[in-house]
């Protein structure tokens, strides 16, 4: 009989620490879910930033165009450039700590789990958190350079 209650109790410890188990990999999940669903919406934001901004960008160089001797539009474009390269370094910073959590949460979730079942993110973002920008910045350079009176260039326009 002590035998049997021996395997009954190493049975129920066996299935509190499964439940504790599965309960950490619920609280875990529910964070994974949580900044997948941030991470998703700032990247919306960033995209729709963008949009603004060579929008912006595309109407104040076509003033500058028609009108090359008000230098208020120029400052007008320095100063809306620098606010949108500030807050998409800002925002893809952001972007990129949410998804080095979201990494972390699927190392935990597939180490708890003892198998590989989370990969959203999972070597995506090999990329250093700018380049992206930093390309999107000398593209709108390039754009900028274009739309200017050949006069004021000063060089080859950036690729």
């Amino acid at each position: 009989m002590g035998a049997i209650h021996e395997c009954y109790r190493n049975y129920a410890a066996a299935c509190r620490r499964e439940a504790i188990h599965q309960n950490k990999i619920g609280v875990l999940m529910g964070e994974y879910s949580s900044l997948r669903a941030e991470i998703h919406h700032r990247i919306t934001l960033l995209l729709t930033l963008a949009g603004t901004g060579i929008t912006v960008a595309i109407a104040v160089t076509g003033a500058i165009v028609a009108h090359p001797q008000w230098v208020g539009l120029y400052a007008l474009l320095l100063v809306a450039i620098v606010l949108y390269v500030v807050f998409a370094i800002l925002m893809d910073f952001n972007i990129y700590h949410l998804t080095k959590r979201v990494r972390e949460l699927e190392a935990q979730v597939n180490l708890l789990a003892g198998e590989r079942l989370l990969k959203w993110e999972d070597g995506s973002r090999s990329r250093q958190p700018t380049e992206e920008l930093l390309e999107t910045l000398s593209l709108a350079l390039s754009l900028i350079d274009a739309g200017q009176p050949a006069t004021l260039r000063q060089g080859p326009p950036l690729h």
